[in-house]
């Protein structure tokens, strides 16, 4: 179909970057690879400063939309 209109997008989100301390949930940096936006914990129930650090440093280099996990 030459000169049609691309579809509406789709926004695959997901929680990222969860855990503290040496206890980190497996496979962030693979599921990276499947979504456009990932929200990353950032606040008292999940989320050291390092893994912020390094979970946004991914999703950058993905090319991905950030939000904030906290709520």
């Amino acid at each position: 179909m030459s000169g049609a209109e691309p579809g509406p997008r789709v926004d695959l989100n997901r929680d990222i970057g969860e855990g503290f301390g040496r206890r980190r949930m497996p496979f962030d940096a693979e599921l990276m690879k499947l979504v456009t936006t990932v929200n990353v914990a950032a606040g008292c129930h999940a989320g050291d400063p390092s893994l912020i650090r390094s979970t946004i440093r991914t999703a950058v280099e993905e090319a991905l939309d950030i939000a904030d996990g906290w709520k």
